[in-house]
């Protein structure tokens, strides 16, 4: 199972896609790609699992890019002309039978395995604004070479360095929770966006 994320506020993309199909008439698929039979879960999974997420990452680059050239990311400056970019972690997968080998583990009291995939999502946000600006995520997922578990502020490191550029051209301060006073991760925040 490749890395994937879609929000919705159904439990699954063809549940929205019907959902959507039984009150508007016409699903997203149909108005927007031209489908008119919408895939099962299993046939659309099929299909994503060969995408890797990194084909999307562009996308998130080049609405950053317009969004500054047209002056949108203004109304979200503050404290001295800063973004403020917030990194938090989430899980968006989670089971007990299913798993990849791209999952995480925890073992749990009873000693069963617990597999889940979780990401960073870095999001520009700022005061009095009721929406934010995703950025580019990183996934959280076991790395080449490595014994130890994959964790967020592995993760978090990973995605301040990649992101070194961008974070320093746009003069950004960058918000966590407890979890990311870690001195490493402390360090890895001055060195990308200073």
């Amino acid at each position: 199972m490749r890395e994937r994320v879609f929000f919705t506020q159904t439990p699954s993309f063809l549940a929205y896609q019907r959902l959507m199909e039984g009150s508007k008439g016409k699903s997203n698929a149909q108005s927007l790609f031209g489908v008119h039979r919408i895939p099962c879960d299993h046939q659309i999974r099929d299909l994503l699992d060969a995408v890797s997420p990194d084909h999307l990452f562009p996308v998130f680059e080049e609405i950053l890019q317009v969004l500054e050239a047209q002056g949108q990311l203004e109304d979200f400056r503050c404290l001295g002309d800063s973004l403020l970019v917030a990194l938090d972690g989430t899980e968006y997968f989670s089971s007990d039978k299913i798993h990849c080998p791209h999952c995480s583990t925890r073992t749990q009291k009873s000693g069963k395995t617990h597999y889940f995939h979780s990401v960073v999502t870095p999001v520009i946000v700022c005061p009095g604004q009721n929406h934010v600006i995703p950025l580019v995520p990183e996934f959280i997922v076991p790395q080449d070479g490595h014994d130890k578990q994959d964790c967020e502020n592995a993760a978090a490191k990973r995605w301040l360095s990649r992101q070194e550029q961008c974070l320093r051209a746009l003069n950004v301060k960058v918000l966590g929770d407890d979890l990311y006073c870690h001195p490493t991760v402390v360090s890895a925040v001055f060195r990308a966006a200073t």
